[in-house]
């Protein structure tokens, strides 16, 4: 991984973005504000296209290259580091 991407997420970080993937959302690790992005999975019984979540899906669709997205293997990663 390139050294300027590098995630580095508190432990509690890690087990909040957990707890949201359990429950069905997508997660997303903005790199250069450090932000967790938490949106309710597209293909998700869960999904209403409600205007609010449909710009934040087209941000990151329009900048998906500042972002990472975490699920469990990218989790289990930063566990061993």
């Amino acid at each position: 991984m390139d050294t300027k991407n590098k995630i580095e997420l508190t432990s509690s970080q890690i087990k909040e973005v957990a707890e949201n993937i359990d429950c069905g959302l997508r997660c997303f690790y903005h790199y250069k504000t450090k932000k967790l992005v938490y949106l309710v999975d597209r293909d998700g019984p869960y999904y209403d296209p409600i205007e609010e979540i449909e710009d934040e899906w087209e941000k990151i669709g329009n900048n998906w290259m500042e972002y990472q997205i975490q699920n469990q293997n990218s989790l289990l990663d930063l566990e061993d580091n």
